[in-house]
C-alpha cells in the first residue's frame, strides 16, 4: 500500500488530472496521474549528461527506450535511462499512475527547466522551448533520425538565436551553463558518494507555475522518503536499462 505524503510537500497541477509533486529530496519528483484527464506523455528525447532514474509506485507506465518498448509496473523496480538514450514515457488512457523520477542534474538546472516550461503561453512558443531546453540538457529526436543534428539545433536555436532575437524567459536562468564534461564529472561525484545522504541546500526557492504558487523547501536529511530510500533511488546505477 502507497504510504501517504507528508503534508508539507509541494505539489501543483500541471492539467486536468495530471500532478505534479517535489519530495523532500529536491531532485526527486513524484508525477501522479489521476486517469480522468489527458494521458502524461513526454516525447523521445535525450539528455547529454544527466542519467534518470524512474520507478513505478502505482499503475502502468510504458517506456520507450532507442525503440525498445517495455510496461514497468511496481514490481519491476529501478528503471534506468542513461545519459545519451532516445526516451519517452507515458501512461494508459483511463488508468491511475502514480511514478517517482530522480535526474543526476544540478538542483539548479532542473528546477529552472520545469518552472520555465510550466510558464503561461510558454508551449507556444518553439523559439522560447528551444531556449529552455539548451538550458535543461534536452534534446528533441528529429523525425528524420538525424542524431548529429539534434544537439546543435538546440544549441544554435535555443542558446544564440533566441538571444538574439530578444527572448527571454520568465525565470533567470544560471549565470554560466556548465560544459557536457563539467557535469559528467559532477555526476560521477554523485555516484562514488552514494553511501552519503545528498544534502541540499538551506535556502527555500519560490517561484510561479502558471498561476500556481510553488514553494521549494531544504531538504530534511533526518526524514526519508515515505516509499524508498533517497539514496540509493537517486544514485544507483549498477542496474540494466528499461
Amino acid at each position: 500500500m502507497l504510504e501517504p505524503l507528508f503534508p508539507d510537500v509541494d505539489s501543483w497541477t500541471v492539467q486536468e488530472g495530471l500532478t505534479f509533486t517535489v519530495l523532500q529530496n529536491l531532485l526527486q519528483t513524484r508525477i501522479h496521474v489521476t486517469g480522468k484527464g489527458e494521458k502524461f506523455y513526454v516525447p523521445p528525447h535525450w539528455h547529454a549528461a544527466d542519467d534518470e532514474n524512474r520507478i513505478v509506485l502505482k499503475g502502468r507506465l510504458l517506456v520507450i527506450q532507442d525503440a525498445v518498448h517495455r510496461v514497468v509496473e511496481p514490481d519491476d523496480g529501478i528503471c534506468f535511462t542513461r545519459r545519451g538514450v532516445v526516451h519517452c514515457i507515458e501512461s494508459f488512457p483511463g488508468e491511475e499512475l502514480i511514478l517517482e523520477e530522480t535526474a543526476t542534474a544540478p538542483e539548479d538546472q532542473k528546477t529552472f527547466f520545469f518552472r520555465n516550461l510550466g510558464a503561461p503561453g510558454m508551449l507556444k512558443s518553439p523559439i522560447g522551448v528551444m531556449q529552455v531546453m539548451y538550458y535543461g540538457d534536452t534534446y528533441a529526436k528529429l523525425p528524420t533520425g538525424c542524431r548529429w543534428l539534434e544537439r546543435p539545433l538546440v544549441v544554435v536555436v535555443g542558446g544564440w538565436m533566441a538571444s538574439m532575437l530578444g527572448y527571454t524567459l520568465p525565470q533567470d536562468g544560471p549565470e554560466e551553463i556548465p560544459s557536457r564534461k563539467e557535469r559528467i564529472e559532477s555526476s560521477t561525484v554523485l555516484k562514488q558518494n552514494s553511501t552519503n545522504t545528498l544534502r541540499a541546500p538551506n535556502l527555500a526557492r519560490e517561484f510561479q507555475i502558471s498561476s500556481l504558487s510553488f514553494q521549494q523547501r531544504p531538504c530534511n536529511t533526518n526524514r526519508a522518503s515515505p516509499t524508498l530510500d533517497n539514496t540509493s533511488y537517486l544514485l544507483r546505477t549498477d542496474v540494466e536499462s528499461c
